[in-house]
């Protein structure tokens, strides 16, 4: 029989011998025939396509009209809303031949006034039902997952066919029409917002694999050839389970490789043995080059290909293979398995498909997956094998810090998190053991000094002159031997707090480093080398830090927290079902434990006295917190399920809830219901009165935010969000809206229902948002653990981003504003609270690009900062950081800014070799300069502003006029040319280069002199502001400094300036010419005298650090670098301060009020 009749791949035509019927095929039919709206979601080759073939043709048959819509065709994720909607009615218009009925063009232009989806639904009714008149519709809609692809939202359209069955109801004419959905997905890809859900209007169409009875048909063709299909078939299915695309790939196979004339012979009596054969030798070895058409290789590239949740898959998927199924659960990383193809879920388990699926993606896959995954694979293993025993396999510093960092934003598996975290115990607890092992021994060597000098005390007696010198040279070993242990202590201590800052846990870092100094200063004497470090590590994180106190006293996740409107208590509630009331500086004041259920929700009365509580039990207590110890006012049953917000009325006299039962309801503060405002069953949390008390705001799952009058009558709905809504917030003068989702989205809308702004900056769900009290700052806490600030711009109203907060060890899910907004404080699962200076007294940090920094400048004429980024982009912004405007242009990395003396033109060089003029009054290109053959890095003006110099990877520098002409070419460098400047009085230039060289010109074009002593590449060249010192910065981790010699007409080297552990990229002079700072790949920036004194040394907070600038009046010290983000410091008043008298000022209330430190702790900063 020819082997055409198995067919591998593709839809299947109608009358195909080998088409296979299962139960799913009659489920169908009867289905749509019956008017059901239908769903197929599965994996793919699975035979969708195919079974959709045959059931469009039966029900031509029964003379039903069908078509098909393939999602694929009608476009793809560039396509925009009206060319889709256009694309699917012209699709229907063809598929339906009603080209005799009307012209679709005039017809689209016709109804132009309505929106695109308005449109579908006239469409369908006045074109589709209105011309076609008694026959029954199917329309099918393959491909659907390709939805997911588009860059607009589709909920409209699922909305659209929830229209059409709806109609039923009253438009008869709607029973004739019907649609089947097909696809890999599931109704929570498709749809975000559930209130419009067409999957709870059909019927679910569930394929599975072909019994043998139902394959019947393929074994045909098997019985021709072999005599035996039927056993055939059932020894294929016993490998494939019935999968489609497998089983009719076996049967092709077995066609083909088997002679004919030796058929009927060979495989008598050894089906079982040939199928196995042919199975592991074309499909299993070496499987990814026989994947033809491929099948094996989309299942692997489904589960790899998203990074994020690879883990987790491989994991829950392990779990499959070492158990052989697990319970089914529903969960987000068990839908993408069964999405894959490769695994099924049977009885309310979950197993792997079939024999070849689970000899391909065995465990030694996994592993190999996971090796690969994981940067810690060896030690995890062996640390499991050992029945999570074996803690010699734990990480412990630089590689857990790796880890870690790896880890961050990822979700994976429970074994890994269990690992990571035992890991991070042990790690502090060996910290731990070592700095008390370093005080043990320096106590015994003071007590061992003490036994010899009194016992050589005794020996004098006897022996005056030979015990004196025996006690000197003891002493003097003994001494050595305790100043070592002293130092040996100090260095444990200063690498603890380099540990713990790297951890993100300031607080820990700023209380090593403070121990550190303070045991430095005992010290008669101490080393040099170690000092410095003290000292550097000390200034990093005091002046670096954020958070400045932390409450520890919850024994479970928190919940929810508010600050009371005077500033005077902060009340928290949780996981431990207690309400707890803090002092602002960590005092716990009350602990209200008496609640049945967990405390959820908390909120403070305008006049401070009262607090309402929400509990899970569906309870709202209200306590008057005045009273010592607080009471309970009034408790009542308020709802069905969990209470998930309250708050109270501007006037204090009213009470709003909503609760996960659907129900948002108003009450007076005794308990009385005034009103339901809302009771559909829809799970809600997020309720909030506006500050004018005229409105009040609900949001919960269906992503919608309703705004109701303050009598509880419906103003409007708002469709914010694609998924639920956590959040809400009402700006201080009731004008806008600030909602925080699940689908990590934080928007602000005004009050007439405008979008005003949509933020996408966290990497996880949002799960609260805050207005501060003036209206200048918006907080967000987050699913990914962060903290985030928006600053609200006093040139275009709208929010940017400024510092992000991070230390907590869980979710954040609650933040709240002090009322002079000045502090913020975070709740955690980590069972934290977190205090936050909102205006850092040195420094401010924010997220200005998209990409790495490479360059910031300062034009002291017009009072502007600009930055240059990888993201192609220059921004302009005013010295405080408030954006002013992003200049576009350049197609590559922007490497190097300069503006001209005068003011009026900014400069900017491209990794493409290209340079931008562009003019100040209109921030606009007004030329580009294209002569240079590489990346052009430095530029400089000449002090007239009337000429320009840049320097290439090309090797050379050139000048340019004002014309965009070249005046002079400077060659003599024999690598790529990074630096440039121009001295100030206009008679000499300088450059630096790959070649290890720096190099003095004359601006006529003569080369001056070389300067050698780097044993790298210089990055960065710069003169004095008078012209006396240069300083270069080099990868050899130094820089040095030159002093011009009157003498010789040419620059010595006069100090080198080590400390610095990578490459210094950038030095910059302050304008006053007393200070120098430089950049450097080690993520620090260093401030020295100009005679080389290191003066202090700050943590860059922004990565590897590409760029370092002082402010035209030397206040400001701004850098910039790898995440993107630029850290603005206080620098004059940095460089007045006492580093340990800071610190101990900044953490004096959380070594005072927090019960978990350790009471020498406690008097740490006790002089």
């Amino acid at each position: 029989m020819n082997t055409s009749i198995y067919q591998v791949g593709g839809s299947l035509p109608t009358h195909h011998i080998s088409y296979v019927e299962r139960d799913s095929d009659y489920q169908l039919y009867q289905a749509l025939k019956g008017g059901e709206f239908c769903y197929i979601f599965n994996a793919r080759q699975m035979g969708k396509s195919s079974l959709m073939v045959r059931t469009m043709h039966r029900l031509q048959q029964d003379e039903i009209i069908c078509i098909s819509l393939d999602m694929t065709q009608v476009g793809g994720e560039i396509i925009n809303p009206q060319q889709w909607y256009k694309g699917v009615i012209v699709n229907l218009w063809l598929s339906l031949k009603l080209r005799n009925q009307f012209d679709y063009k005039q017809w689209w232009k016709d109804h132009d006034d309505l929106s695109l989806v308005q449109r579908l639904e006239q469409f369908i009714d006045q074109g589709v039902l209105a011309n076609i008149s008694c026959q029954k519709i199917v329309i099918f809609i393959d491909e659907i997952d390709n939805l997911l692809s588009l860059n607009f939202p589709t909920d409209d359209f699922f909305a659209f066919i929830r229209f059409c069955y709806n109609q039923r109801a009253t438009n008869p004419e709607y029973n004739r029409l019907t649609f089947a959905l097909l696809g890999v997905a599931t109704p929570g890809d498709l749809i975000r917002d559930r209130t419009r859900t067409p999957f709870n209007i059909g019927t679910a169409i569930k394929l599975s694999g072909f019994t043998p009875e139902e394959a019947e048909p393929l074994a045909e063709g098997l019985e021709a050839k072999f005599g035996c299909g039927k056993t055939l078939i059932r020894e294929i299915i016993k490998w494939t389970d019935g999968q489609p695309f497998l089983t009719q790939k076996i049967c092709k196979l077995m066609m083909n490789i088997v002679p004919q004339n030796e058929a009927q012979d060979i495989l008598k009596g050894l089906e079982g043995f040939w199928v196995e054969s042919i199975v592991y030798r074309y499909i299993i070895d070496r499987w990814e080059s026989q994947d033809e058409p491929e099948h094996l290789r989309t299942i692997r590239n489904r589960i790899l290909y998203n990074q994020r949740f690879v883990g987790r898959l491989l994991s829950i998927y392990q779990q499959v293979l070492d158990n052989h199924h697990i319970k089914a659960d529903d969960s987000r990383e068990q839908i993408e398995l069964l999405l894959s193809g490769l695994v099924l879920e049977e009885q309310g388990n979950i197993r792997v498909k079939n024999r070849i699926y689970q000899a391909i993606f065995n465990r030694e896959w996994v592993r190999e997956q996971l090796m690969v995954l994981r940067p810690y694979s060896q030690a995890f293993e062996a640390w499991i094998k050992s029945g999570k025993t074996d803690v010699s396999r734990l990480l412990r510093g630089q590689a857990l810090q790796e880890a870690q960092h790896w880890s961050h934003h990822k979700s994976l598996s429970d074994d890994d998190y269990q690992f990571l975290s035992a890991s991070t115990e042990l790690d502090a607890l060996e910290i731990k053991k070592a700095l008390e092992a370093e005080r043990a021994k320096t106590i015994e060597l003071q007590l061992v000094s003490q036994q010899k000098t009194s016992r050589l005390q005794r020996l004098l007696l006897g022996a005056v002159s030979a015990g004196f010198a025996i006690t000197l040279i003891l002493g003097l070993a003994t001494f050595w031997q305790y100043r070592q242990a002293k130092l040996s202590e100090i260095q444990a201590l200063t690498q603890s707090s380099e540990a713990f800052l790297a951890l993100n846990r300031p607080l820990e870092a700023l209380l090593q480093a403070i121990k550190a100094k303070k045991s430095l200063n005992k010290l008669w004497w101490s080393n040099a080398e170690i000092q410095a470090k003290v000292e550097s590590v000390l200034s990093q994180t005091a002046y670096s830090i954020q958070e400045f106190n932390r409450f520890s006293g919850h024994r479970g996740s928190i919940y929810n927290i508010s600050f009371s409107p005077d500033g005077r208590l902060i009340a928290s509630v949780g996981q431990d079902k207690t309400v707890k009331l803090w002092q602002p500086d960590g005092e716990l004041l009350a602990n209200i434990s008496s609640f049945e259920d967990e405390t959820i929700a908390i909120n403070f009365s305008p006049d401070n006295h009262l607090i309402a509580v929400g509990v899970r039990d569906g309870n709202v207590q209200v306590w008057n917190v005045k009273q010592t110890p607080p009471t309970l006012e009034y408790s009542w049953n308020a709802h069905q399920q969990p209470v998930m917000s309250v708050v109270f009325s501007f006037d204090g006299e009213l009470i709003a809830s909503v609760s996960l039962d659907g129900s948002a309801k108003l009450w007076k503060i005794n308990g009385e219901l005034l009103t339901t405002l809302s009771n559909d069953g829809i799970p809600r949390r997020a309720i909030a009165y506006s500050p004018n008390g005229e409105m009040i705001a609900l949001g919960g799952e269906s992503g919608i935010i309703e705004l109701f009058n303050s009598d509880g009558s419906l103003l409007k709905s708002l469709p914010n969000h694609q998924r639920e809504v956590m959040a809400i917030a009402f700006s201080p003068d009731s004008d806008h809206l600030v909602s925080a989702s699940r689908d990590r989205t934080i928007k602000i809308t005004n009050t007439q229902g405008e979008i005003r702004q949509s933020i996408e900056s966290h990497d996880d769900e949002v799960w609260d948002i805050a207005f501060s009290p003036d209206g200048k700052l918006i907080a967000s806490g987050s699913r990914d653990q962060t903290v985030r600030l928006w600053k609200k711009s006093p040139i275009d109203q709208l929010y940017y981003p400024r510092e992000v907060f991070r230390g907590h060890e869980g979710e954040v899910d609650a933040v709240s504003f002090s009322p002079d907004s000045q502090t913020l404080v975070s709740g955690s699962w980590d069972r934290t609270l977190r205090l936050w200076k909102i205006d850092h007294p040195l420094m401010t940090n924010f997220q200005a690009h998209e990409g790495e920094i490479w360059d910031i400048v300062f034009n002291a004429t017009s009072g502007v900062m600009a930055s240059a980024s990888s993201d192609q982009t220059i921004k302009l912004w005013d010295f405080m950081g408030n954006p002013l405007a992003t200049l576009t242009g350049h197609i590559t990395r922007v490497n190097q800014l300069a503006f001209s003396p005068n003011g009026k033109w900014l400069a900017s060089s491209s990794h493409d070799g290209s340079v931008k003029l562009w003019n100040l009054a209109s921030n606009s290109v007004h030329r580009t300069l294209t002569d240079h053959q590489a990346s052009v890095w430095g530029l400089q003006f000449t002090p007239d502003s009337q000429k320009l110099v840049t320097a290439s990877w090309d090797n050379t520098l050139k000048m340019w006029d004002e014309y965009g002409d070249i005046v002079q070419v400077f060659r003599g460098h024999i690598g790529a040319v990074w630096g440039v400047d121009i001295r100030s009085d206009g008679e000499m230039m300088v450059s630096s280069s790959h070649d290890n060289s720096v190099k003095l010109w004359g601006l006529d074009g003569r080369y001056h002199s070389r300067l050698n002593s780097h044993q790298d590449g210089v990055w960065s060249v710069l003169f004095s502001p008078d012209g006396d010192l240069i300083a270069s910065g080099s990868r050899d981790r130094t820089v040095k400094l030159w002093l011009w010699n009157p003498t010789t007409q040419t620059y010595n080297l006069y100090q080198t300036l080590s400390g610095h552990q990578g490459t210094v990229v950038q030095v910059a002079f302050s304008n006053n010419g007393q200070y120098l700072a430089s950049a450097s790949d080690d993520q620090t920036v260093r401030v020295w005298s100009r005679y080389g004194d290191s003066l202090v040394h700050l943590g860059g907070n922004c990565g590897m650090v590409r760029t370092v600038e002082f402010s035209p009046d030397d206040q400001i010290l701004a850098n910039g670098g790898g995440n993107g983000t630029i850290t603005l410091w206080q620098i004059d008043k940095i460089l007045g301060l006492n580093p340990l008298e800071y610190a101990c000022g900044w953490i004096g209330d959380y070594l005072r009020t927090n019960k978990k430190l350790e009471k020498s702790d406690r008097r740490l900063c006790e002089f």
